[in-house]
């Protein structure tokens, strides 16, 4: 999963709760130790084939006594080398082969188990969110209806209230009151003339 880009995308630094990213961490941890190992087997392999060639160059010596005491004592120390660098191959591949892939596998399921709880619970909130929202819009909407109802009302109020003072005053009178409204209704209400 943590090798995938899409995971990550889904699950940012930042969106990950302390079950995941510990769980993200453990896999993690598991494929450095797995790279480790790698690494310590290539390296030990290139101890191993240098010894092998010291083996090889002191056969190939013949020499006095003496020497063949330092080159026989030497040589056990090689082979002591040879023996430890095999151990430490044989039980890091043994547990490249056996025991890591396994844990590997079971971390990843744990993680993708509470990676698919996490999106699931994501979901929940945006489908509640979601909810709350459609609710506010539907009141929006009605509340919107409403107005638009009120304003066309008023609106044809206002052309029904127009025509009738049309009609009651004449054009030309209505005209000066189109221009001048507020003003001269206030000059008329101060003489008290009609």
């Amino acid at each position: 999963m943590t090798l995938d880009e899409k995971w990550h995308s889904l699950f940012p630094s930042e969106a990950k709760g302390p079950k995941l990213k510990k769980l993200e961490d453990n896999l993690m941890s598991l494929i450095k130790k797995q790279g480790e190992y790698n690494n310590s087997i290539n390296e030990l392999s290139k101890e191993k084939s240098k010894l092998m060639k010291e083996i090889v160059k002191k056969m190939e010596v013949v020499g006095a006594e003496e020497e063949d005491n330092k080159r026989n004592k030497r040589m056990q120390n090689i082979q002591n080398s040879l023996n430890d660098i095999n151990n430490q191959i044989e039980k890091m591949q043994e547990e490249l082969e056996e025991t890591l892939p396994q844990q590997i596998e079971d971390a990843n399921i744990k993680l993708i188990i509470e990676s698919i709880n996490c999106c699931y619970e994501r979901m929940t909130d945006n489908n509640e969110m979601i909810k709350d929202i459609n609710e506010w819009v539907t009141a929006i909407r009605n509340e919107l209806k409403e107005k638009i109802i009120t304003k066309q009302e008023k609106e044809s109020e206002n052309a029904s209230i127009y025509a009738y003072m049309h009609d009651m005053m004449g054009p030309d009178l209505m005209e000066i009151f189109d221009l001048d409204g507020p003003d001269i209704i206030a000059r008329l209400g101060s003489n008290n003339k009609v």
